[in-house]
């Protein structure tokens, strides 16, 4: 398999995971107030998952052989 589209979708998704971090650390959800915190705090949890996400495809687990077990 090649890595090249799963890396390029890595960094696709970091690119994005940090402009959702930095918008919301700096941008219009400070003023945010009431309810609408726990909407910048989902913001901010989905923007992190999309960066953890990002590190698995920019850096992908050793091949393993179909046939062989462990």
């Amino acid at each position: 398999m090649n890595t090249a589209p799963s890396r390029a979708s890595g960094v696709l998704l970091l690119l994005i995971g940090l402009a959702g971090v930095l918008w919301a650390a700096l941008g219009d959800p400070q003023g945010w107030h009431g309810g609408m915190r726990w909407a910048r705090s989902a913001v901010v949890l989905a923007s992190l998952g999309l960066v953890t996400g990002s590190a698995r495809l920019l850096f992908p687990g050793p091949r393993r052989e179909a046939g062989a077990e462990e």
